[in-house]
């Protein structure tokens, strides 16, 4: 199995290729359209 590999950076600016997942944390309200989201 690969470890894991934390990259800092700006998702929408990859630093890598192929297929990636970007693990994302969010709250319940419902809120969608600021910050992280916005950005994609």
């Amino acid at each position: 199995m690969a470890t894991i590999r934390y990259l800092r950076g700006d998702a929408t600016q990859p630093q890598a290729t192929g297929p990636r997942i970007i693990a994302h944390l969010c709250n319940d309200q419902g809120g969608w359209g600021q910050g992280f989201v916005a950005a994609l």
